[in-house]
């Protein structure tokens, strides 16, 4: 995922991180990955700022899985 996130033909400055992060979820439960889509969409409307989308949503989305599936080994 570093890789997406940090393109070496981009000299390291940014990349496609997002679509790496929902594809993993997405892959993981994919309830999980619709609710990381919602997040991401409502914090950018308000705030305009698609980072703290990003952010809210990883950081949301171990625990959206945990309550899924009630699994942590996924």
């Amino acid at each position: 995922m570093l890789g997406h996130i940090f393109p070496f033909y981009l000299k390291f400055k940014g990349g496609k991180g997002l679509a790496s992060f929902l594809g993993m979820v997405l892959i993981l439960n994919w309830k999980a990955g619709l609710l990381a889509v919602a997040l991401i969409l409502v914090i950018t409307v308000v705030t305009d700022y698609i980072s703290l989308g990003t952010l809210a949503a990883s950081a949301a989305s171990p625990a959206a899985i945990w309550l899924l599936t009630k699994d942590m080994a996924v």
